[in-house]
């Protein structure tokens, strides 16, 4: 017999049937008399171009598709569910129902609907089915008085009786396969587990945290835009800062936080049934730009924005400005989009600021001192120097915040001349495995044992150091140097880390050069040769040991890491590319075979170096016989690489040695682009004359059929809109929807870029298949400028041309408000009166938003303040219905 259900857990089932079975019906209520059911088939094949676009989107599944038009018989909301109602009601009714927990004070049919729409995904969170009696009872009042709202007095007895209702057997056996339903979740439960120890942390580290600025602008701009970055150097307290607002929102929104790390991470978990809030840390690269990183942001752009758009997912992210200020990070515009710089004038820490951080660290006294102290660079991770000099208060105070850099490397000096050198050798594998040491590595890892080895070398220690002896240490360095999370031990902070590294690498340059991590050889090393260095707490190469630093390069290409060889920071320099090739070229027999093995896969070189520009090193690779026609794991070409880069040498030689121009991307995201459509996409207008000038066909189409001309207008590159043009791009070209080059151009505002299309043959009249113009779009989107133009091109003929939803120009331009392209839709000849096959009119769309001058100027051109609607209900009837007794005043004049 199954054991008894507890209080909490037959708190949470109450409030289940609650809102799955009494709510429903409610809903149901509500959707019946906006869409009557003797007209509701009507109605939904009068919206089907919408509610396809809905289902295209994932909105309405393929169950729900089936109920609304089904095979045989008529659609009837008795079979419908509760999210199809809601679906319908926000997108058909147009009731403003948003994704979040509506203002408690709100009891419009917009908030009392976003209220039930929002506490039925919280039963898409992963959770123990269980809910304390505090939250029960707040949660039962309001969701009871939500439902008698929107359905009637009758349902105050339904919900008193739900909440009494005795619980049997049948309920056990729900609530445990609700349970089991919670662990089917886009998030595996391992990635789960890690993620939730990774939170705890942050939410013991958010005592501490001080509400700057910084921190007040950043809530405010993620509450505004859909993804903020946070820039700055290390130790400035970009991530604490990321990390706040997460737990915020989750407190206060109920937004589901995920620790992520790839871009990739925000398609495979996202779940479209909750809010989520996506957290990055370093998310181009921890010390310098990770072109694998950078390259799944950019592939994925498109995609992203499409989940974005959905607004119920956040992204912050942090980045060390260092990296994101790189010219890699420049192509991707999704990041760029809002950027929060903690050490600019408008978000630095202030003096009072600093002082309220410090008393959460030091004594009184000593919070006084810091007055004495001379502003300084170091002030820029001044909350990592509190947390940090409390933990050691012995040294003295005034040189520690002065110059904590060297207040550390001396403290690692001390460690290293201890007569056992024990924590200085486990320090160093921190260096060696890249900052991640994990439980697995402590038990039978044979790598981890010849590092040992070599560690041991290199020490005196008082005994075996072995794998126990290293867990022992790192243990008793918690809290000072290491910090663990979940089977992870690591550096407490990022900044620590790098100055450990610098430390290691002057100290035990051999070791760290021959066995650390092929990352750590990537961004840690530079030649003294280069001049000035790229961090305080770079490694000096110097020229006696720059051949070893090249063999290690070899040694990498050979053990496979060549990714990490071919994006080192150091290839920006010149003279530095010179001496690896003139190393590579010498010893060519050792790393050759390798190479060519390579050549035709998604990992070969030629790839990453197309991407970066580099044409010496390219030829070089042309030299060995690399193929220039490999294509990465999202399909691109090296000429399409350079081609998205703006590389125009890079494409010129690549043209010169066969590159094929035709290849185009054949991932999921971007089917069927190639390098001209890319480079067009891009505004790189010398990379689109040198395709054009080797006879590219500039009509080549998408698998979207859109051209390079499409996404070149759409963007509004007007000098690459014009090269197409005069080597015979088409400018009528239909894409996938008969979208034209001029109707994506007028979407977008792109005067000029409209001008010079109508001036070159471009059909202003052409429509799309949802039976929309260039017109239309122009009128919707309020480009007044455009839509006088069109009108002069011709565009008289569509004036009057409804969509599939019967809207007209001068009908959106009315709902959305825009008086000035209203008044000129109507000396051109607009009639003011609704389509000739639905009961949709101007008049109404302007009522209903209140834009009182256009019901004006619609009334004096005639517009028939009578006409009722598909439900019976005019203008002036409407106006009074939503409580606009200005308008209706306006409307009731001309009766």
């Amino acid at each position: 017999m199954a054991a008894a259900l507890q209080k909490e857990e037959s708190n949470y089932l109450r409030f289940y049937y609650l809102m799955m079975k009494v709510a429903p019906q409610a809903v149901r209520i509500k959707f019946n008399t906006e869409f009557a059911p003797s007209i509701l088939q009507k109605t939904l094949y009068q919206n089907k171009v919408k509610l396809n676009k809905l289902k295209m989107e994932k909105v309405i599944n393929a169950a729900q598709w089936e109920h609304l038009f089904p095979r045989t018989g008529k659609a009837s909301s008795e079979n419908f569910d509760c999210s199809l109602m809601i679906c319908l009601l926000r997108n058909l009714a147009d009731i403003p129902i948003v994704d979040i927990h509506p203002d408690p004070n709100s009891t419009t049919d917009g908030a009392n609907l976003s209220r039930l729409k929002y506490f039925r995904n919280q039963f898409a969170h992963p959770t123990d089915c269980t809910m304390s009696d505090e939250i029960f009872e707040v949660k039962w009042k309001e969701i009871s008085e939500t439902i008698q709202r929107i359905g009637g007095n009758q349902f105050k007895q339904i919900c008193e009786e739900s909440k009494m209702t005795k619980l049997d057997e049948k309920d056990k056996e729900l609530l445990l396969e609700l349970k089991n339903s919670k662990k089917k979740d886009p998030m595996p439960d391992g990635l789960y587990n890690i993620n939730k120890e990774i939170i705890e942390e942050w939410k013991a580290e958010k005592g501490k945290v001080v509400e700057t600025k910084a921190i007040k602008e950043l809530s405010r701009l993620i509450k505004e835009e859909n993804i903020v970055a946070v820039i700055g150097p290390s130790g400035c307290g970009k991530s604490t800062a990321i990390h706040y607002i997460a737990l915020n929102f989750h407190e206060t929104n109920n937004y589901a936080i995920v620790p992520a790390a790839f871009a990739s991470d925000l398609i495979q978990l996202y779940d479209p049934s909750i809010n989520q809030i996506f957290v990055y840390n370093d998310v181009l690269g921890k010390f310098s730009v990770d072109l694998q990183l950078v390259s799944g942001w950019i592939t994925l752009s498109k995609k992203i924005k499409k989940i974005l758009a959905k607004n119920n997912v956040k992204v912050v992210m942090s980045s060390r400005s260092q990296v994101f200020k790189q010219r890699q990070v420049r192509n991707i515009k999704i990041v760029q989009t809002t950027v929060c710089d903690l050490t600019s004038s408008e978000f630095a820490m202030t003096s009072e600021e600093r002082r309220t951080i410090a008393k959460m660290y030091l004594p009184s006294n000593e919070v006084d001192n810091l007055k004495l102290l001379p502003d300084s660079d170091c002030f820029h991770f001044f909350p990592l120097l509190c947390q940090l000099y409390s933990r050691n208060t012995s040294v003295d105070m005034y040189r520690f915040f002065s110059n904590p850099v060297e207040v550390i490397k001396d403290d690692l000096s001390i460690i290293k001349e201890e007569n056992d050198q024990t924590t200085y050798g486990t320090l160093a594998l921190f260096v060696l495995f890249n900052n991640c040491i994990s439980d697995g590595m402590l038990s039978r890892n044979k790598k981890f044992r010849q590092f040992l080895q070599e560690i041991s070398h290199q020490c005196i220690m008082q005994s075996n150091f072995s794998e126990k002896v290293v867990e022992s240490q790192l243990n008793s360095l918690i809290s000072s140097y290491v910090k663990k999370v979940g089977c992870q031990y690591s550096i407490i902070h990022d900044k620590i880390f790098d100055i450990i590294v610098s430390f290691y690498g002057h100290n035990m340059f051999d070791v760290v050069l021959e066995l650390a991590h092929a990352e750590i050889i990537r961004d840690r090393f530079q030649f003294e040769i280069l001049g000035e260095s790229m961090s305080e707490c770079i490694i000096k190469v110097p020229s006696h040991n720059e051949s070893s630093y090249l063999r290690r390069l070899c040694k990498d290409i050979n053990n496979g890491d060549s990714k990490y060889v071919f994006s080192n920071r150091q290839l920006e320099f010149k003279i530095f590319r010179d001496l690896l090739i003139a190393y590579l070229e010498k010893n060519k027999a050792t790393v050759d075979e390798t190479l060519m093995d390579l050549s035709d896969s998604f990992e070969s070189p030629m790839l990453d170096v197309a991407g970066q520009g580099y044409c010496d090193l390219a030829y070089m690779l042309i030299r060995m016989g690399m193929n220039v026609n490999a294509r990465d794991q999202q399909g691109r070409s090296p000429l399409y690489r350079a081609s998205e880069s703006g590389h125009e040498d890079m494409v010129s030689l690549l043209l010169k040695n066969r590159g094929n121009f035709m290849l185009t991307r054949d991932d999921s995201l971007n089917e069927g682009e190639s390098p001209l459509f890319v480079a067009s996409k891009k505004g790189h207008k010398n990379v689109v004359n040198l395709f054009l000038d080797y006879d590219c066909n500039p009509n080549i189409c998408t698998d979207n059929q859109e051209s390079s001309l499409h996404i070149a207008s759409q963007n509004g590159h007007l000098d690459i809109v014009k090269v197409l043009l005069r080597k015979k791009a088409n400018p009528n070209l239909n894409a996938v929807h008969g979208v034209t080059p001029l109707y994506k151009a007028a979407e977008e505002g792109h005067f000029n870029v409209v001008k010079y299309l109508l001036e070159h043959r471009a059909d202003p009249n052409k429509i799309t298949a949802d039976v929309e113009s260039p017109l239309f779009i122009a009128a919707k989107m309020g480009y007044f400028e455009i839509v006088h133009i069109l009108l002069e091109y011709g565009s008289n003929k569509t004036t009057n041309g409804c969509n599939l939803d019967g809207m007209s120009p001068l009908y959106v331009a009315s709902r959305e408000g825009h008086t000035k392209i209203v008044e000129l839709l109507l000396k051109k000849g607009a009639i003011p009166k609704s389509s000739t096959y639905t009961t949709l009119s101007p008049l109404h769309a302007a009522t209903d938003m209140r834009h009182n001058e256009i019901v004006k100027l619609l009334l004096n051109h005639k517009a028939d303040p009578r006409h009722c609607n598909q439900d019976g209900v005019s203008p002036m009837m409407a106006a009074s219905q939503r409580g606009y007794e200005d308008t209706a005043e306006i409307i009731r004049q001309t009766l």
